[in-house]
């Protein structure tokens, strides 16, 4: 086996030795030379520069590739006898390395880099070692059934090898689409939502079917077997669909959208809207906490939505005052502490109502509107509280607490006597 590696440069005469060994240094040094221009340009973030960063490590195995080219040129030309398997071992091993430098610029992971340059390098090494062909031959000959369909190694290896790629594909072209919608400004986000949503449900479905049709499968024998997938979805699935249907409702409707102030299960959950997906609504309380909520729930659950039609928003603050206080001065009072806050809006004004006697308070609400109920609401509920309860103090407005008084009553003596 190590044979078929030093052959080649055994037979390999000096000019074709020195050629093979220069085309790579030549290759990594005009990469180095580009990765040092670009890092000299950091201010400058233009499209052609971004582009001129990300296609970096492609230089040297592209240099290496073209040199070797130019050399079987010349070599040819000037009529010089070049071993043919001197060649194949460059061409292989070349292209190797222009396959992992590429896989290396469009997935920015070292750990997917690695992964793929030990495949590469696996299929590098049989295809030297002429093994390739063997191995191919023997995975062809392992063969077993599924129902009435006869399966080999060989196809399910290029079944798992592509459905890999196309996922991956997908998940770029994805990514790509829903870069392109973003950049459309007057799309409503959850419009722009639903199409990637639904634009992720074809690629994906495209690509799974296509990866399918490496075994060999007739793709239309899936019109009979969508029944069963129904009958699936009908009973194990039945949770998923309920969800991805609901999510599709929910973006059609615009009745919930990312930004939105939202209530559910009775005031237990509510926060802004940050994310609707095809499986799921996230949610953000006010202490920072997310919730993903099942897109069903919305349909299903009583949903109050605070800005629906609009951000303006009311807050109703009940606020308790002792018996004997002049009310009408506590009245002037809390308006004014709401009139003084820079969040609070003048139309509509601020509104002080008196609710009610209770048992040891007098009862009002003090009503504030804000432009955006989603600005700080409870910090602004706050400082009022405060300024009201500062007025209150220097006014001597005084707020009520619970009391218990108990009272005793003598019985007279005699009287008791008598009895």
């Amino acid at each position: 086996m190590m044979d078929a590696f030093l052959s080649p440069f055994q037979t390999a005469s000096g000019p074709a030795l020195l050629w093979a060994f220069l085309s790579p240094v030549i290759g990594l040094l005009l990469g180095w030379a580009a990765r040092l221009h670009w890092k000299a340009l950091p201010g400058k973030t233009t499209l052609g520069v971004r582009w001129y960063r990300r296609l970096t490590p492609l230089i040297a195995p592209s240099v290496n590739i073209l040199i070797l080219v130019v050399g079987v040129t010349f070599f040819a030309k000037k009529g010089l006898q070049i071993d043919p398997h001197f060649v194949q071992m460059l061409r292989v091993l070349s292209l190797c390395w222009f396959l992992v430098a590429a896989i290396h610029v469009l997935t920015h992971s070292r750990a997917k880099t690695l992964s793929a340059a030990l495949v590469v390098a696996m299929f590098g090494f049989l295809s030297l070692s002429d093994l390739l062909e063997d191995v191919v031959k023997y995975l062809n000959d392992i063969s077993f059934s599924v129902g009435k369909l006869d399966m080999t190694a060989l196809q399910i290896l290029k079944f798992l090898g592509s459905l890999v790629l196309l996922l991956w594909l997908a998940g770029a072209l994805v990514r790509g689409v829903e870069f392109s919608l973003q950049r459309i400004r007057h799309m409503r986000a959850s419009t722009r939502q639903l199409f990637v949503e639904l634009s992720r449900v074809g690629i994906y479905v495209a690509a799974a079917l296509i990866a399918l049709s490496t075994l060999g499968i007739d793709l239309t024998a899936f019109a009979i077997f969508g029944g069963a997938v129904g009958v699936g979805l009908g009973f194990g699935l039945q949770k998923i669909a309920s969800n991805f249907i609901s999510g599709m409702i929910l973006l059609l409707e615009k009745s919930v959208e990312v930004g939105d102030m939202i209530e559910m299960y009775n005031g237990d959950v509510s926060g802004l809207v940050r994310h609707t997906g095809a499986r799921y609504t996230l949610v953000e309380t006010f202490d920072s906490r997310e919730i993903m909520i099942p897109n069903e729930d919305f349909i299903s659950q009583r949903v109050v939505n605070w800005t629906l039609s609009t951000a303006r928003g009311l807050i109703k603050m009940p606020i308790s005052v002792a018996y004997g206080s002049d009310l009408n001065l506590a009245q002037e009072l809390m308006l004014e502490a709401a009139k003084e806050h820079p969040r609070c809006l003048p139309d509509p004004a601020p509104s002080c109502l008196l609710m009610g006697f209770g048992d040891v308070a007098i009862n009002f609400h003090l009503n504030v509107w804000l432009g955006d109920i989603r600005d700080r609401r409870l910090t602004t509920q706050s400082e009022i509280l405060f300024a009201v309860w500062r007025k209150f103090t220097d006014k001597g407005i005084g707020l009520p607490h619970q009391q218990r008084e108990t009272h005793y009553k003598t019985l007279d003596r005699k009287k008791k006597g008598a009895d």
